[in-house]
């Protein structure tokens, strides 16, 4: 994939100039980056692009003044600058929560791991190498990095790595610093009954405060999600739909400042989004992919090839000498072809990246729901003293034709075939679910200590699912409408109103050009600068930006950090937009323009 990271760390390089000291939450999001440009160099570059933005806004206010220049690009001007510095301020900040985000989302699972595990075991050595090779995520890698720096003498002990690795991720989440020094003071207890009751907080501390998180970030979606829906998305179209007849009195609302207006709002409701998104709790379970970036090739070139009529028809607009017989060919086809290229080279990135994931990240998603009540009978019939195998192979027998089903009779066949217990049985079956694969690691673990043991861990393990089941309904339920007036927006509202302004700023050109330009007062009815064909390619690409905005904002706020389905909403979003564009602009002009013939 694109490598933002580290784009912006060469996009700092002019920040040396005027290095400037920086916030410690600054620092701390350029240490998790690991950037190679220092804090000070990062906020020096926000400085550096401010001073030159505000300097060409100052020339041309200036020039306004002395020679009557048109002054709506000052006004633009200033608030791109602002939000070109913010930019450079934040994103550091935003990256690292992304990634903070990611790693808080497998957190539960390596402490629960971790505290299940020495129920058992009073060695904290092996449960932090326990938790740590059956996890994935920044947290497991810096418990692998503790294990490691304690065998070669670099910490005292493994609490002394244990504790550096809660204190790390307590900048991000003050609940699993707190978790850790639970498990930590279990160490202190001689009494086992104190012991496990440490352990069995530590666990319920950091899920309590995931639960109260979401369920906090939920409750106060409601005005965020309007602000973004109505400044950022109402109030533009709104005010662009006004261009037209602005520039029929006389001001020169050109391409330009079209373009520059529609792309600065474009570009302050991204940020206000990720700002909104930033404070999204993390989200579990799932799975992980690796992605590659081997369609973006692909998607350009179809995208210039789609395009190309359109670029035709802009040479000639333009003056360009240009073969008449494919300016002719090319001219009904307007600019409309650069817009379908743009849209249809989202649509095939997005497509080729991420549907090929589609399938299987489905049929996880119906395992990680049916695991629940699977594990329900392996636990009841593990209470009973049945060996595990006669467990999974009651469990799938009752659950038959389901997809856990055929997870279980595998285990079931590698067991008693294969005469392995069931820790081994699970090293060679493929579980693509990182949630189902962590918690059968934690039961087989704890059948060392009998099959009451694991019937125990089995009950933590249902009572921690439901809890989080029990959340996703009702956040899902909270979110529903507003999530779904987004969507809306992005795929029907947005492509419907700007495609509506193109054909009432034709109308009105039209109807100016067969008539005599009256005056008004000392004002003329002028014909504006900026035609029908240019702001068509101008609020087309608008309308693709904002899907691409509001789009990935109800996929972030539904599914979190899941890029699998951020990108399979988006990729199917972009065909919707272009042609609810196309078709409303063609019906609007029959009905509408033909009147005026």
């Amino acid at each position: 994939m694109v490598n933002y990271i580290s784009l912006f760390d060469k996009a700092c390089f002019p920040g040396s100039l005027l290095k400037s000291e920086p916030s410690k939450e600054l620092i701390n999001a350029a240490k998790l980056l690991k950037l190679k440009t220092e804090p000070a160099v990062i906020l020096g570059a926000g400085y550096f692009y401010l001073l030159v933005l505000s300097t060409v806004a100052i020339i041309l206010s200036l020039s306004f003044i002395l020679f009557g220049f048109n002054p709506i690009y000052t006004i633009l001007l200033v608030p791109l600058a602002f939000l070109t510095f913010y930019l450079f301020t934040e994103y550091p900040k935003m990256a690292a929560n992304d990634k903070a985000m990611q790693a808080m989302g497998t957190a539960p699972l390596v402490l629960s791991q971790l505290s299940i595990y020495l129920r058992g075991s009073p060695s904290p050595e092996r449960a932090m190498k326990f938790a740590a090779e059956n996890s994935t995520g920044l947290v497991a890698d810096d418990l692998k990095k503790a294990v490691w720096k304690v065998a070669v003498g670099k910490y005292k002990n493994a609490l002394e790595g244990l504790d550096k690795v809660g204190r790390k991720w307590g900048k991000f989440s003050p609940a699993f610093q707190s978790s850790v020094s639970l498990i930590e003071a279990s160490f202190s207890e001689s009494d086992p009954k104190a012991k496990i009751k440490d352990l069995d907080r530590a666990t319920k501390t950091l899920l309590k405060d995931t639960i109260a998180k979401i369920k906090e970030y939920a409750s106060g979606l409601h005005i965020p999600t309007l602000l973004l829906f109505s400044i950022g998305t109402i109030v533009p179209l709104m005010i662009i739909s006004l261009f037209p007849i602005i520039s029929f009195l006389g001001a020169d609302v050109g391409p330009l400042p079209t373009s520059l207006f529609l792309f600065t709002t474009l570009f302050a409701s991204f940020l206000y989004s990720e700002h909104i998104l930033r404070k999204r709790p993390p989200s579990m379970g799932g799975i992980e992919f690796k992605l590659e970036n081997k369609s973006l090739p692909a998607a350009i070139l179809l995208s210039l090839l789609v395009a190309f009529p359109g670029f035709v028809y802009l040479l000639g607009y333009f003056g360009v000498i240009i073969n008449q017989w494919f300016l002719l060919a090319v001219k009904p086809l307007s600019t409309f072809p650069i817009i379908w290229g743009i849209g249809i080279g989202f649509f095939v990135y997005y497509y080729s990246n991420y549907y090929p994931f589609k399938a299987k990240r489905e049929e996880v998603r119906k395992i990680e729901e049916q695991f629940p009540a699977a594990l329900y009978h392996i636990r009841n019939k593990l209470a009973e003293g049945k060996p595990i195998e006669e467990a999974l192979s009651y469990t799938a027998k009752l659950l038959k034709g389901s997809d856990i089903a055929g997870l279980l009779d595998r285990l079931v066949y590698k067991v008693r075939a294969g005469s392995l217990p069931l820790n081994k049985a699970l090293e060679f079956e493929k579980i693509d679910s990182k949630l189902i694969r962590s918690f059968l690691i934690l039961i087989a673990a704890s059948l060392s200590r009998g099959t009451a043991a694991a019937a125990s861990t089995a009950s933590l393990i249902l009572s921690y699912l439901e809890k989080l089941n029990a959340v996703d309904d009702w956040i899902k339920e909270l979110l529903r409408k507003s999530l779904t007036m987004m969507k809306a927006t992005a795929l029907v509202f947005s492509p419907l109103v700007t495609s509506i302004i193109i054909v009432l700023f034709q109308m009105i050109t039209k109807s100016i050009q067969t008539q005599n330009l009256p005056n008004i007062g000392p004002t003329l009815i002028s014909k504006p600068s900026i035609t029908p064909d240019i702001l068509l390619l101008i609020v087309g690409i608008y309308a693709i930006g904002l899907n691409f905005v509001l789009v990935r904002y109800v996929s972030k706020i539904g599914w979190g950090s899941d890029p699998v389905a951020n990108g399979i909403e988006l990729a199917e979003s972009f065909p919707a937009v272009l042609i609810v564009f196309t078709v409303t602009l063609l019906a609007t002009r029959i009905l509408l323009l033909q009147s005026l013939t």
